[in-house]
């Protein structure tokens, strides 16, 4: 019921929230800890949450879409 944050994805019938974090904008101190602090409470709500880099989604498609179906298939 409380708002967490914005998050990229989130499935709420699994409880999964994915995030995509860019250098630009994730890398700063303040903005790992302000993740880090999104995380902690999106999980103590319930939430699983997957992270993949944008380096990740645009250099590894392949690995990024085979991560994406794990996730999906809940394992």
């Amino acid at each position: 019921g409380e708002w967490v944050g914005r998050v990229d994805f989130v499935d709420e019938r699994r409880k999964v929230v994915i995030e995509v974090d860019s250098a630009l904008y994730h890398d700063a101190l303040i903005d790992r800890e302000a993740d880090a602090a999104r995380r902690a409470a999106l999980e103590a709500a319930g939430y699983t949450v997957h992270t993949f880099t944008d380096h990740e989604i645009f250099h590894d498609r392949e690995g990024t879409l085979r991560r994406l179906r794990t996730i999906r298939s809940g394992a």
